[in-house]
C-alpha cells in the first residue's frame, strides 16, 4: 500500500518522560481514494504505567479495505454488505488490563453499542457486553437458492450404491474431535440483539451468554423468541478430561413448524404448532463414541397439526370398506391428514433412541368418512 501519513494534534511530554498526551489529533491515510481517519485523545504515565483517551474512526468501506488488503472475502447475498463502518469508544488500561467503554459501532445498517475489558497478564480474560438493534445475517452469507420442486436427489427409500472393498484393506481410524483450544480459552461474552434474521428465520429479544475458562464451555442463557415462539436454551462442554462430556437442555413453545421448514428450504411436509422440549447428554472423543452415549429425552407436543400427503382417514375407509365388502369412493377426501393433539416421547439409552410415547387425535375432514 502506497499512502501519505497526515498526523496533526498537540502533544506535550514531560521532561522525565513520565507522562504525557496527545490531544485533538487526527491520523488521516487515503490509499488509492479510500478515506481513512482516525481521531481522538490519549494520555498516559509510565511509572506506573496508565493511560486513557478516546478514539473516534471516521466511516470507512470495509470492502475496499478488504481489497486494499488483498483480503478475499466470500460471496453476500446483498451488494451493500460490508459498505460501510464507523467507530467510536473511550479506553483506560495499565500493564494489567484494558478497559474498553462506550462503544458505538455501526456496521451498514446495525447499530453495536457496549463494553470490553481485555487481561494483559497471564490470565489473558476477555469480557465483552455487547447491544445490537437490528441484524440481518443472511446479508453476509453467500445466495441461497430455493431447492427446484424436483430436485433430482434419490428418495430416502431408494438404498445407495454399494461400495466394494478390495480384500486386504483395513478401516481407517475414526480421527478423534480436538478441543484442546478451549483449554487455554478465558472469555465471557454477554450478547443482546433486539432483531436478528439468520437463515431467513426472524427472531427477537435475543440473549445470549458464554462462558469458557479452563476447557469448560457454557452457553448460558441462550433466550428469545423464533417467530413469535418463546425459546430457551443451556448447552455445556467440558473438555477439561478426557471423555469430553456435553449436555443441551432446550425449550421452545408453539413452533410454527410450516414456516420453519419453508424458511429452512426443506419440503413442507408438516403444518401447526408444536411445543419442543429436548434434554440430552453424551459424552465422548469422537463422533461414534458421542452417538453411542447419547442419553435423555426429546418430547414433542403439536397443536392442530397437518400432515401433507397422506389421508390417514381415508386409509382407515377404505380399509373398512374392504373388510365389510362395502364400495369405496376415493373422491372428495383431502390431500393431508389434521390431527387436534399429538403428543411424543422419545428417550435415548446409550445412543438407542426408543419411542416412549405417541399420542395422537385425529379430525375428521371430509364428509366422505360418514
Amino acid at each position: 500500500i502506497d499512502t501519505a501519513i497526515n498526523l496533526t494534534g498537540k502533544y506535550r511530554l514531560a521532561d522525565d518522560f513520565g507522562s504525557g498526551a496527545l490531544e485533538e489529533f487526527t491520523l488521516a491515510l487515503k490509499p488509492k481514494e479510500q478515506n481513512i481517519s482516525l481521531s481522538g485523545n490519549v494520555q498516559f504515565t509510565s511509572a506506573p504505567l496508565n493511560y486513557q483517551g478516546k478514539l473516534n474512526l471516521a466511516a470507512i468501506n470495509p470492502k475496499e479495505i478488504a481489497k486494499l488488503l488483498n483480503i478475499e472475502l466470500p460471496e453476500m447475498s446483498h451488494s451493500k454488505a460490508l459498505n460501510h463502518s464507523d467507530l467510536s469508544m473511550a479506553f483506560k488500561g495499565s500493564d494489567k488490563q484494558l478497559e474498553i467503554s462506550n462503544i458505538l459501532m455501526h456496521l451498514d445498517s446495525t447499530e453495536f453499542k457496549g463494553n470490553a475489558k481485555l487481561g494483559l497478564d497471564d490470565k489473558q480474560a476477555i469480557a465483552l457486553n455487547l447491544q445490537a438493534d437490528v441484524l440481518n445475517i443472511d446479508d453476509y452469507l453467500p445466495p441461497v437458492e430455493d431447492a427446484p420442486a424436483d430436485s433430482g436427489k434419490k428418495s430416502p427409500s431408494e438404498p445407495a450404491p454399494a461400495t466394494q472393498s478390495t480384500p486386504g484393506d483395513q478401516s481407517t481410524p475414526e480421527e478423534e474431535i480436538d478441543l484442546s483450544a478451549l483449554q487455554d480459552l478465558n472469555i465471557t461474552l454477554d450478547l443482546k440483539v433486539g432483531q436478528l434474521i439468520a437463515k431467513r428465520i426472524p427472531f427477537s429479544n435475543l440473549k445470549l451468554g458464554l462462558s469458557a475458562n479452563g476447557g469448560k464451555l457454557q452457553l448460558a442463557p441462550l433466550s428469545g423468541t423464533m417467530y413469535d415462539s418463546p425459546f430457551s436454551a443451556t448447552a455445556r462442554i467440558d473438555s477439561s478430561k478426557k471423555p469430553y462430556q456435553y449436555t443441551l437442555q432446550s425449550k421452545v413453545q408453539k413452533l410454527p413448524l410450516g414456516q420453519l421448514l419453508k424458511d429452512l428450504n426443506i419440503e413442507q411436509r408438516f403444518s401447526g404448532k408444536s411445543d419442543l422440549d429436548v434434554d440430552i447428554s453424551t459424552q465422548g472423543n469422537t463422533i461414534t463414541a458421542i452417538e453411542s452415549k447419547l442419553n435423555g429425552s426429546v418430547v414433542m407436543q403439536g397443536q392442530e397439526f397437518q400432515f401433507q400427503g397422506i389421508n390417514i382417514e381415508r386409509a382407515f375407509c377404505r380399509l373398512v370398506a374392504t373388510v365389510q365388502k362395502e364400495e369405496f369412493n376415493p373422491q372428495g377426501w383431502a390431500a393431508f391428514t389434521n390431527f387436534k393433539d399429538t403428543t411424543t416421547r422419545i428417550t435415548f439409552v446409550d445412543g438407542i433412541a426408543r419411542i416412549e410415547k405417541l399420542n395422537a387425535c385425529l379430525l375428521y375432514t371430509s364428509d366422505a368418512a360418514d
